[in-house]
């Protein structure tokens, strides 16, 4: 586990220093560590994954991305459930995933989870789930629907300015 670890802080240098490819060996060789140690589906995977979609990431690799963090998140939620506060990072991060690649319905459809997740977290209008209706604008705003874009960005703007 403690290689695993190194490696993992190894990744987020190279990430620092734009090295992607490293990067993305290194989360690779530091997630066969943590599945031969802690088993396929045990939660800490999830930051060695996080990691390694990064890395897919800096590296252009979308499709891959989603399919790592789409493993995260089945991970996660196993753990924790639908309504995890673990899951938010993971469902920020598919739904950006999905708005570059211009996916707009999933994208909304993950902001949207995120959120609710936050509310429950925070309650509404707290700072933290403002921060979400940002991005889950994009989304309804790359769908056309400029009405509900609108909306949302004023919401989290009241909120802002409070």
């Amino acid at each position: 586990p403690e290689v695993g670890t190194a490696l993992l802080r190894l990744a987020a240098a190279c990430a620092a220093t734009g090295d992607f490819d490293k990067m993305k060996e290194t989360a690779q060789r530091a997630l066969k560590i943590r599945e031969h140690a802690c088993g396929p589906d045990h939660p800490r995977l999830v930051a060695v994954l996080r990691s390694l979609a990064r890395a897919e990431d800096g590296l252009g690799e979308s499709e891959k991305r989603l399919q790592t963090l789409g493993r995260a998140l089945r991970i996660m939620e196993a753990s924790v459930g639908e309504e995890g506060v673990e899951l938010t990072e993971v469902l920020l991060d598919l739904g950006r995933t999905h708005l570059q690649l211009g996916h707009a319905a999933p994208a909304a459809e993950h902001f949207e989870r995120a959120r609710r997740v936050e509310e429950l977290r925070w309650g509404r209008g707290h700072v933290e789930v403002a921060q979400i209706l940002v991005p889950l604008a994009e989304a309804y705003g790359c769908a056309g629907n400029f009405v509900r874009q609108h909306r949302l960005l004023e919401m989290a703007l009241s909120t802002f300015e409070r």
